[in-house]
């Protein structure tokens, strides 16, 4: 079980049960990146192992622990259950970046600020795939100089959701007489969305970073 928020016990902070110990003085320094030697058993196994079905050379896998980071996403999922309350908020999506990017998404989280880079059809915030061979793509997980490439696994709070277009900057509201009740993200198809976009940062956690090759 997830617990709602870490909290500080002892001079440590109580994460995920399957986070590695963290000293309480780590939380301003640069947050571990943890080596996930067995990732079978973690709860998202079963989404970490299909990344092995592609045509890449996985080369490892490494759990992001950035407690205010996620003491931060916490807060706004037990938001987002309390207002969709029979919903299923949350999903497990995929994010490429390039190697220039790795360091402020582990600090700092996802920045809908670059929304537009490589593309924006269908709003202006932050993109996650559904399937992990589109961010696999050069486009999104561009190579370094030897040829690495990364893609983030994702926690992003998609919650109630309706088709977007390029001209929002913010999700549209669930009805025209009240237009302070938004959407929480929005999609490319309601029926089988491939990609869902958020516009506020703290709704997606990126938990796992994954470095392959071709």
């Amino acid at each position: 079980m997830l617990s709602l928020q870490p909290t500080l016990l002892m001079g440590k902070i109580i994460s995920k049960d399957y986070w590695d110990a963290q000293n309480a003085s780590h939380i301003n320094a640069s947050f571990p990146l943890a080596l996930v030697k067995h990732p079978i058993s973690e709860n998202t196994s079963a989404t970490i192992v299909a990344l092995y079905t592609l045509h890449f050379v996985t080369l490892q896998i490494q759990r992001i622990q950035n407690p205010i980071l996620w003491q931060t996403y916490q807060i706004k999922k037990k938001s987002l259950c309390m207002k969709n309350k029979s919903q299923d908020n949350e999903k497990l999506l995929f994010h490429g970046t390039a190697k220039s990017s790795l360091s402020a998404i582990n600090y700092n989280g996802f920045n809908r600020g670059f929304a537009g880079m490589h593309a924006a059809s269908i709003g202006k915030g932050t993109y996650f795939a559904v399937d992990a061979v589109y961010s696999a793509q050069d486009t999104y997980s561009r190579p370094d100089m030897s040829g690495r490439k990364y893609m983030y696994l994702v926690r992003v709070l998609t919650g109630e959701f309706c088709v977007g277009s390029r001209e929002l900057v913010a999700p549209p509201p669930k009805y025209s007489a009240d237009p302070t009740d938004l959407y929480d993200s929005v999609v490319d198809n309601m029926h089988a969305p491939k990609m869902f976009v958020i516009f506020s940062d703290i709704q997606a956690y990126p938990e796992y970073l994954i470095t392959f090759r071709r």
